[in-house]
């Protein structure tokens, strides 16, 4: 439904073939490590979004609001729960799982509202040229790799920029 896809068959660690990472993307092409290691030093995060045509037009996106505003507020709300709780349940682990989890979705829910937005390309959209989907892969790739790696923030800007014209381009010509 969501056309998403395991893309990771290979171990991140190839000295002791562990970290099998199954991240689920809707990125056309990807099936290999981007970086070996990566998934060790920083958490990876893809958006995965649903187009849905409602009358003819896209439907409005829920997104999640997150800034360091809301993440403050949301660290000290996990900072005020008496945890111990938790360590003292009797039950079984997917009870004490279940609570834990429960409590935590709580204070994300309330701490990162949700807003409704309208995409930027469902007011005005463009053809995905091979060009595009070339780009866009390669600038996917970049995004990954330069939110753990600094040096490679150039490389991602100067292919954002190129992804950037292209779809300008595209727009003009329909």
């Amino acid at each position: 439904e969501f056309n998403v896809t395991i893309t990771n068959r290979q171990p991140t660690r190839p000295v002791s073939g562990s970290c099998l990472d199954n991240n689920l993307v809707n990125f056309d092409g990807v099936s290999e490590v981007v970086e070996r290691q990566i998934s060790d030093n920083s958490a990876v995060k893809f958006v995965l979004q649903k187009d849905v045509l409602v009358s003819g037009l896209l439907e409005k996106i829920l997104k999640r609001s997150i800034n360091d505003r809301f993440l403050l507020a949301f660290l000290e709300k996990l900072s005020e729960v008496e945890w111990i709780g938790i360590y003292e349940m009797k039950s079984d682990e997917n009870q004490v799982w279940e609570c834990f989890f429960n409590w935590y979705k709580e204070f994300f829910d309330e701490s990162f509202p949700r807003i409704r937005v309208t995409p930027f390309f469902a007011l005005k959209p463009f053809i995905q040229s091979p060009q595009i989907k070339s780009l866009k892969h390669s600038l996917d790739y970049r995004s990954v790799i330069s939110a753990t790696r600094p040096e490679y923030r150039p490389a991602y800007n100067f292919v954002k920029k190129r992804y950037d014209v292209a779809i300008s381009h595209s727009r003009k010509v329909q």
